[in-house]
């Protein structure tokens, strides 16, 4: 579960990254650090 949890908390940084960079892309980059959070946070609450 924690190699998930870095996997999607890693791309989240990533794409936000990108978002700040690619202001062309900022509304579709945000929604994939949106997604990203979502996928990571049912992992984060079963860590214990």
């Amino acid at each position: 579960m924690s190699d998930w949890l870095r996997f999607h908390q890693a791309n989240a940084r990533m794409y936000q990254e990108v978002s700040d960079v690619d202001r062309g892309h900022h509304p579709e980059l945000r929604y994939w650090v949106s997604y990203e959070e979502r996928k990571a946070d049912p992992v984060q609450s079963r860590e214990w």
